[in-house]
């Protein structure tokens, strides 16, 4: 694969739009090329945004600004097709040697496991019959995740903004039944840091709290900026403690058949679901992905809890947290070695306009985007 500044003949574009920034570049880069911010005012088209930019808006964000969620069945049309009209045109004009526009564009996105159906026809009908662009796939970003650690079986545990999904999958194929999806992420993370912690009772924005959130869990810096230029300062090892104890509870909401459970019962009750003789093999690759991963030593402290809480029903079982350094854009580079593959290339799994109109919305992506068969969130109402 190329640098993220490479010039690559292609017109494939990968887009990992996740419910709070989206990761967006070059099919066969090692990363995206820029970060567009799930904001919603909408953006000056002359915003100078790039890799490093991920946090330019943050202050201005809130729970309130999301584009679409799989996790609720929302859909804000407006505000998804700004974005996207705003994200496709600076993809060309990065790209004008090989795509003049949108229409010569073929778009790989990124979904959920257990994604939100009504969510994931109407996004392919937009990106038809609004950007007619040239072709459209989409593909679960944890099973992506799984193609950037270069295994070929694991679970993947990805947490992200707004919720946390683990799935088997094992040599290639994801077993039924093998997927779970909660409503915990970052955001929750961020909540209990608001009500928990109060070092700026001048400043109580969601924004600053998600700020701090990545300078004192993710980094090494324990000040942060105020919008004003003052600057204050959080106690970092009390701080870390607190959120510590917190992801590794039980902080995982009820549903209607279970009680509150940690990530490590999550993980653990996902690998169980899979046949007896595959289990050894899984619990050695437990893949991290997703900025909610991104928390400092978090993969030392879910494997103790996962061998202090387990072992004495496997005492010859061992466990293995996989923490790639790239985890935060895992999904991203998994699309992008995707989209950079003949079998894509090619057209075997996409979508284009001709198939569209013949297949419809719906038999269009079974056919043509079900990688690994897996089941909707819709399936499970």
């Amino acid at each position: 694969m190329s640098s993220c500044s490479d010039d690559e003949d292609t017109n494939v574009f990968v887009l990992d739009t996740g419910s709070k920034n989206w990761r967006v570049g070059f099919a066969g880069d090692d990363c995206p090329t820029f970060i567009v911010p799930s904001t919603a005012k909408p953006l000056d088209i002359n915003l100078d945004i790039n890799i490093h930019s991920m946090a330019a808006n943050d202050l201005a964000w809130s729970p309130d600004s999301i584009c679409y969620s799989h996790r609720d069945d929302h859909m804000n049309e407006d505000h998804f097709v700004s974005l996207m009209e705003f994200t496709l045109q600076r993809l060309v004009e990065k790209h004008m040697k090989y795509v003049k526009s949108s229409e010569d564009a073929v778009i790989l996105n990124t979904e959920p496991i257990l994604p939100s159906r009504r969510v994931r026809n109407r996004i392919l009908e937009i990106m038809m019959e609004q950007f007619s662009v040239a072709g459209y796939s989409v593909s679960p970003s944890p099973i992506l995740s799984l193609y950037t650690s270069g295994r070929g079986s694991g679970v993947v545990l990805e947490s992200g903004h707004h919720f946390t999904q683990t799935v088997v999958i094992y040599e290639g194929y994801l077993p039924d039944g093998t997927a779970n999806r909660v409503d915990f992420g970052g955001h929750d993370l961020t909540k209990f840091l608001q009500e928990n912690t109060h070092p700026a009772p001048h400043d109580t924005s969601y924004g600053l709290y998600d700020q701090a959130k990545r300078n004192l869990l993710f980094t090494d810096n324990n000040e942060i900026k105020l919008p004003d230029g003052k600057a204050i300062t959080w106690d970092n090892a009390e701080v870390m403690k607190q959120c510590g104890d917190f992801m590794l509870s039980d902080c995982l909401p009820p549903s209607n058949t279970s009680p509150p459970t940690s990530i490590a019962s999550l993980v653990y009750d996902t690998v169980m679901r899979c046949d007896v003789y595959t289990r050894a093999d899984i619990f050695t690759n437990i893949i991290l992905s997703g900025g909610n991963t991104m928390y400092r030593n978090f993969n030392t402290l879910l494997k103790d809890k996962f061998i202090t809480k387990f072992s004495s029903k496997h005492p010859n079982g061992r466990a293995n947290v996989v923490a790639m350094p790239e985890r935060l854009y895992a999904p991203w580079i998994g699309g992008s070695i995707l989209g950079s593959l003949s079998v894509f290339t090619n057209g075997a799994y996409r979508i284009d306009k001709q198939i569209y109109e013949e297949e419809g919305t719906e038999r269009a992506l079974d056919r043509r985007c079900n990688y690994i068969k897996y089941a909707s969130i819709d399936d499970k109402k």
